[in-house]
């Protein structure tokens, strides 16, 4: 996927939130969009290698490090498991759903990023990437290629499935909605200007 990441943390952060939230700590609307902020974050997270794409101008590095390693998630999961199991008192079930809601969000980017591009999945492993069905484009139509392929169509329906829940559960609270839409549509602004080389 290229512009439904952060959608997915929509899909998220709204099943995350049916239950409500047993906490003390800020509002029910603030506690609603640290969530949904989490998923946002989490689901874009394991792009932030291309900031070690751009540093060392080489391309092949995005999908081969460590935040697109189902290795490194693993290892978070199991120091939080072990951090909630020695910790003397509960933690706070806002700071739990924020938590899986980043969690939930990185590991199902690699996922989504496996339906037509290759993953190393378990780097520093295993040197072998994974994908489901690989999309083939050249270096002069890569870009353009995609948009008119039907894995574009996964992404327009994540997108919207995800704007649909996302102001379904904000109907009532347009102050954070509106934060929402704006963190979302600088995020695709970003990774429009992050493309402008592959068109």
């Amino acid at each position: 996927m290229i512009f439904a990441h952060a959608f997915i943390g929509l899909i998220i952060g709204y099943f995350l939130t049916i239950k409500p939230i047993n906490s003390k700590l800020y509002t029910k609307e603030k506690r609603l969009l640290y969530i949904f902020i989490a998923g946002i974050i989490g689901s874009i997270f394991p792009d932030f290698d291309f900031v070690f794409v751009f540093l060392l101008h080489n391309k092949d590095l995005h999908r081969h490090l460590l935040t697109h390693s189902l290795i490194s998630y693993i290892i978070v999961l199991v120091g939080f498991s072990i951090f909630k199991y020695v910790r003397k008192r509960s933690i706070d079930d806002l700071w739990q759903r924020i938590f899986w809601a980043f969690w939930l969000g990185a590991v199902i980017h690699l996922f989504a990023d496996l339906i037509a591009t290759p993953v190393y999945l378990f780097e520093p492993i295993s040197n072998i990437s994974m994908v489901l069905h690989r999309f083939r484009a050249n270096e002069t139509d890569g870009l353009r290629k995609y948009i008119f392929s039907p894995y574009m169509i996964n992404e327009i329906i994540v997108i919207i499935t995800g704007l649909v829940l996302l102001i379904m559960r904000f109907k009532n609270c347009k102050k954070e909605l509106m934060i929402l839409l704006g963190l979302l549509g600088t995020i695709l602004l970003m990774a429009m200007i992050v493309l402008v080389p592959f068109f």
